[in-house]
C-alpha cells in the first residue's frame, strides 16, 4: 500500500506534464540502474520517468491502469520484468506501450517483441552473446555503462 502511495504522489506532478505519456523504467539486479541515463532518455522523448525495481512488476501494472500513453524501459534484470509486464497487459487487455527498450538483457531472456506487434529496440552486451531476439549487439562496453551508450545512440538519431 505505501508503494502504490508514493507511485500516486509521484505521479501528481505528471499530471502537469506536457506530454501526458510515462516511461516505466525497471532496475537491474541489486538496485544497478543508472538513473542520469534513464531521465536522459525520457527527457529526449518527452515522457514522464518513473522507475522501478524490477521485482515490482505489479506496481507498474498499477501505473499502466491509469495511463492510456506509456513506454518501458528494462535494464539488465529489469528486461524481464518487461516481459513479466507485457504478459500481464494482453492477459488483462490493458493498454500497450508505445515502445519498449531493454538495455543489456541476458542472453536466454527473450526479448523478441514481434509477435505482439509492438515497437521496440534491444541493446545487448556482452551478458547477451547468444541472444536469439533482434537488436543491437555493442562491444566493448561494460555493463553498468550501457545505458549511457544507449542514450548516446538514441540522442545521435534525434
Amino acid at each position: 500500500m505505501k508503494k502504490i502511495l508514493a507511485t500516486l504522489i509521484t505521479l501528481l506532478p505528471f499530471q502537469a506534464y506536457a506530454n501526458d505519456c510515462v516511461i516505466i523504467g525497471f532496475r537491474g539486479l541489486r538496485e544497478q540502474f543508472d538513473q542520469e541515463a534513464f531521465e536522459g532518455y525520457a527527457k529526449l522523448k518527452d515522457l514522464f520517468p518513473i522507475v522501478f525495481n524490477h521485482q515490482e512488476v505489479e506496481d507498474a501494472i498499477e501505473v499502466i491502469k491509469d495511463n492510456d500513453c506509456y513506454h518501458l524501459y528494462g535494464f539488465s534484470k529489469g528486461a524481464e520484468s518487461v516481459v513479466k509486464v507485457l504478459r500481464q497487459v494482453y492477459k488483462y487487455n490493458y493498454p500497450s506501450p508505445r515502445h519498449i527498450l531493454t538495455i543489456g538483457a541476458y542472453y536466454s531472456v527473450n526479448v523478441d517483441f514481434r509477435p505482439y506487434n509492438l515497437l521496440f529496440t534491444n541493446y545487448f552486451d556482452s551478458s547477451g552473446v547468444g541472444q536469439r531476439s533482434p537488436g543491437t549487439h555493442v562491444a566493448g562496453v561494460p555493463h553498468n555503462k550501457m545505458q549511457q551508450y544507449v542514450l548516446k545512440k538514441e540522442s545521435e538519431k534525434k
